[in-house]
């Protein structure tokens, strides 16, 4: 990635900061690049000087905007996936729009403008994110390249402790092997059932699990029914932070 960085600086005639080996700091432009030979000059001089590629340690764009066009352009050739910058900044400029018609609305220092203040200052950074994390879930969803599983080993046998259907069964294994599943269903079709044989599969597995809701009341009917089993107790409850259990 070093080497592409310096020939598209080269290429496009960008600043580049260059830390070197004996701790120096230098903003320069790259002149040429041959043979492990980066050729340089600082930007108030003609001069052209030389440094090994072995001897740049850390080396990044000046500009913060040239780095993601890098990077754009990288990311597009690795997943051959036509206009992704377009893409992703047109989500970006439709989120951000919908957050200014609604501040639009909110009367200065409520709770749901002081929220919406920042959503609009939270969301840029989750677009340019994606660029530094392509394993992020909507990195694929702009991509159209679907996630490899979490896990390679996923056993054909699941943990019940309750009860379950050949539907249910299905959610279950979907959520323990993909990055992402949508479990959907009416009142009383079993969701909290699964959910519960959910978290008994990743708890089996020794991993770590957060179970959120926008409602009280869907993390409550998961306590109470973990509260019913004849487990040790191995959960924490979270509420607002007074009601947090200690």
């Amino acid at each position: 990635m070093k080497i592409k960085l310096l020939i598209y600086a080269q290429e496009n005639n960008k600043v580049l900061k260059i830390l070197t080996s004996n701790e120096k700091n230098m903003t320069v432009k790259i002149v040429g690049y041959e043979s492990g030979l980066v050729k340089y000059n600082f930007l108030n001089s003609e001069k052209i000087s030389c440094i090994r590629i072995y001897n740049i340690i850390d080396v990044n764009f000046k500009e913060k905007e040239d780095e993601k066009e890098f990077l754009y352009k990288e990311l597009t050739k690795k997943y051959q996936t036509d206009n992704l910058k377009e893409i992703i900044e047109n989500f970006e400029k439709y989120y951000l729009e919908i957050i200014e018609l609604l501040l639009a609305r909110e009367q200065q220092d409520t709770i749901g403008y002081i929220n919406l203040n920042n959503k609009k200052k939270v969301y840029p950074q989750i677009f340019t994110n994606l660029l530094y994390d392509v394993n992020n879930l909507l990195f694929y969803y702009f991509t159209k390249k679907y996630p490899q599983n979490i896990t390679n080993n996923y056993k054909k046998e699941t943990l019940l402790i309750e009860q379950a259907n050949l539907s249910q069964k299905k959610a279950i294994k979907n959520a323990l092997s993909e990055r992402i599943s949508i479990i959907q269903g009416p009142p009383g079709t079993g969701k909290t059932t699964t959910i519960l044989n959910i978290l008994a599969n990743l708890i089996y597995q020794n991993k770590k699990v957060l179970v959120v809701s926008k409602n009280n009341s869907a993390i409550e009917n998961v306590a109470e029914e973990f509260s019913k089993m004849n487990i040790p107790k191995c959960y924490i409850r979270m509420r607002k932070f007074r009601h947090n259990e200690k």
